[in-house]
């Protein structure tokens, strides 16, 4: 299983447009053996961070193509959406959370690098265009106005930054709204944080509580046939009446911790 890891990791010798074919293969072999896949999508990560940490323009074009991998496992559901925004987040938040005050002078961004920027954008391109429906439509929203103020820390975009950008603007949120100041997308991520609006989500989480628990205690027949809901993807499926009880009393956990932070 090592041999094979690290020979997958150097996807990076063939060509960008294979990749895809590296992760069905690992999607193949994830029906039988479950602990590569969980070394190699480990390996990735590593990769991932690697990069981020050496800011090597050299390994410029193994990084790009080891953040595409990343997409395509999530196309092939090896990894789940939580990975991808922490990825997505780590990308535009690196020297800020993970290095301290010496190592950020030591090795920080430099602020006409842009390569962060193309990093996300491959990223969403693969598979941001999943993220158009429940739980991962709303933290997609909220990321791309983390990444516009994140655009305004740069003193000049390259024109072929700003059109990767534009394209990938398009593709997910064609109608959204740009912002054309930096000030402007600093007001919206304050918005964002207002305790007034955090309460209201925490209003909105307790109420969604309490109707899923007055369904359960409904009962009748959609506890023997199972209850049709909406995954945290947006996606629609039939769970049983166990599994309906847990997404309750998740529900109910997460009212009360944000009632808390609030």
């Amino acid at each position: 299983q090592p041999y094979l890891v690290r020979t997958l990791l150097n996807v990076d010798r063939g060509k960008y447009m294979h990749v895809n074919l590296v992760a069905s293969v690992v999607a193949g072999l994830s029906k039988y053996h479950e602990p590569f896949v969980l070394r190699f999508v480990d390996g990735v990560l590593e990769e991932i961070r690697a990069g981020l940490e050496s800011e090597d323009f050299r390994m410029q074009q193994r990084r790009i193509i080891h953040i595409r991998l990343l997409a395509e496992l999530y196309n092939y559901q090896l990894v789940d959406s939580a990975v991808v925004f922490d990825t997505l987040y780590l990308l535009i938040f690196f020297d800020q959370h993970y290095l301290t005050p010496a190592e950020r002078a030591r090795r920080h961004e430099l602020l006409d690098d842009c390569f962060r920027i193309r990093m996300v954008c491959v990223l969403l391109e693969g598979c941001g265009r999943f993220f158009d429906r429940g739980e991962t439509q709303k933290r997609l929203d909220v990321f791309l106005v983390f990444l516009q103020r994140y655009c305004f820390t740069k003193p000049h975009l390259p024109m072929d930054v700003e059109f990767m950008l534009s394209d990938t603007f398009e593709l997910l949120r064609p109608r959204m709204n740009l912002f054309k100041t930096a000030e402007e997308a600093a007001e919206e991520v304050a918005r964002m944080y207002d305790p007034a609006l955090a309460s209201a989500y925490v209003a909105k989480l307790a109420a969604d509580a309490k109707v899923m628990a007055a369904r359960i205690k409904a009962g009748g027949a959609a506890e023997v046939a199972g209850v049709d809901v909406i995954g945290a993807d947006g996606v629609r499926g039939r769970r049983g009446r166990a599994s309906a009880k847990a997404s309750a009393a998740a529900a109910k956990a997460r009212a009360t911790a944000a009632l808390k932070a609030a």
